[in-house]
């Protein structure tokens, strides 16, 4: 089965690449399709004009990272063998039911609309701005129908209207008959529509799912109305009075939302760009400055969409090690409380060192540096760090641990798990800040750990 993804975003998680968006449409199609026999097919599918518009295609290929573990990338299908290689997925890899493919869907007339766009809900420009919510007359339904529910081709599953947000950014324009899949998503279209004016605007819900926006300056004559309608379930653009009758206004305030929604994309390639880096950015591309502490915000919530908030970090910490551990055999050990129930348990430590690192430290130095680097955040940590030093005297990482603190009992952990399994040489010196904890433990009978240190 394939499922084909479409009118929503491409998307990059802690797995991979994933698409967020409407419910696919599935499709049977054999193993041995060429590219060009599935691209015919799926002109009819979607309803599409063949010489008016082109697909392109890309598949959520899985890479392995453990036996019950993948990371998925973006593959592009452009030929026979890129598309075999997708339709073989469940196949090489039994634990995958579906092929999953992301349609992308380009005009290639200037006269011709998408029908994902649902142009039949647009309301003519004669006609009154005024309509039903439930009920519309035959013609208007029939249109409707034609123009935005998709042709049923053999073996696919019929797909509600699609949503028209993607093409306001064509034209920055709001107009009568735009759909959205939900207020929210509305709210982000105007707001953005009011700062590149240089207009804001309020909302308020004035019935269940109806929806009005205003200018602030309450002289100004510009409104919106929007509500979700029964037939296709989008939150849809039904009265547009304007344009703004105000002066434009400097922005001076954004909304933190807005802000991190327009550096997502920045963060997600250089997620180590720095505030001033950023302000620049929105300084160049908008033409006002933003405060600092607004763009730690929004920096901070783009963090959070794109790689997950700090307790997401922690669930998904065991993964990654089990990651690394499969694909570079590295040395994992954990400290946690255990709950009552074993599904869950609290972080106290982590302990990991690489197989390079273990091979290649007897050519190193016989020395050892241990120290110690604070972690900010929700949850402070401690980053423990122990490094040799090689025959050119250039830094060699060693081991590495993770913990709530540093303490006598941290101290002792790290050391012994770097003597009993990263390297069991005898006359190593080690080398670290004179702190009490690590004294104690290096003076505790039985220690392995012998003078001097500095």
């Amino acid at each position: 089965m394939v499922l084909c993804h479409w009118n929503g975003t491409i998307k990059y998680g802690p797995d991979g690449v994933y698409y967020e968006g409407l419910t696919p449409t599935k499709i049977r199609v054999r193993q041995k399709t060429a590219l060009s026999t599935l691209l015919n097919g799926l002109y009819p599918i979607f309803g599409l004009d063949k010489q008016k518009s082109e697909f392109k295609i890309f598949g959520r290929y899985p890479v392995v990272v453990s036996p019950d573990l993948f990371t998925y990338l973006l593959l592009p299908v452009v030929n026979d063998t890129s598309l075999e290689t997708m339709l073989e997925v469940p196949t090489n890899h039994p634990s995958i039911k579906d092929v999953e493919l992301y349609l992308e869907v380009k005009s290639t007339s200037d006269d011709v609309a998408v029908p994902a766009a649902c142009s039949s809900l647009f309301e003519n420009p004669g006609t009154s701005s005024k309509r039903q919510r439930t009920q519309q007359p035959p013609e208007a339904t029939e249109a409707s129908a034609n123009a935005c529910l998709l042709k049923k081709g053999v073996n696919s599953s019929p797909l509600k209207p699609q949503i028209m947000s993607s093409l306001w950014v064509d034209d920055h324009e709001l107009r009568v008959g735009l759909c959205f899949k939900d207020r929210y998503e509305l709210k982000k279209v105007v707001d953005w529509c009011s700062f590149r004016g240089g207009q804001r605007c309020v909302v308020k819900e004035i019935k269940k799912d109806e929806y009005l926006f205003e200018c602030i300056r309450w002289k100004c004559n510009w409104s919106l109305l929007a509500a979700r309608m029964e037939d296709h379930g989008f939150v849809e653009i039904t009265k547009c009075s304007g344009p703004h009758t105000c002066c434009s206004i400097e922005p001076d305030s954004f909304d933190v939302e807005f802000a991190a929604d327009e550096i997502e994309c920045l963060i997600r390639v250089q997620p180590t760009l720095t505030i001033a880096e950023l302000k620049d950015w929105w300084f160049k591309k908008f033409g006002c400055k933003l405060e600092t502490a607004k763009m730690q915000a929004a920096k901070k919530e783009a963090i959070r969409k794109t790689y997950g908030d700090w307790d997401q970090s922690f669930r998904l910490l065991p993964k990654l090690m089990a990651a690394f551990h499969s694909s570079n055999g590295l040395l994992v050990d954990w400290q946690y409380d255990s709950f009552p129930n074993s599904e869950f348990a609290s972080f106290r430590g982590v302990f990991w060192a690489f197989s390079q690192s273990i091979k290649g430290f007897p050519h190193c130095r016989p020395l050892i540096i241990v120290d110690t680097k604070d972690l900010d955040g929700k949850y402070p940590m401690k980053l423990m760090i122990a490094q040799g030093v090689d025959a050119d005297d250039y830094f060699f990482p060693l081991a590495f641990a993770i913990t709530q603190k540093a303490s006598t009992n941290s101290w002792r952990w790290f050391f012994t798990q770097i003597r009993e399994k990263v390297t069991q040489r005898k006359d190593i010196c080690l080398i670290s800040s004179p702190h009490r904890d690590i004294v104690a433990v290096v003076n505790e009978p039985g220690s392995l750990w012998q003078e001097p240190w500095y």
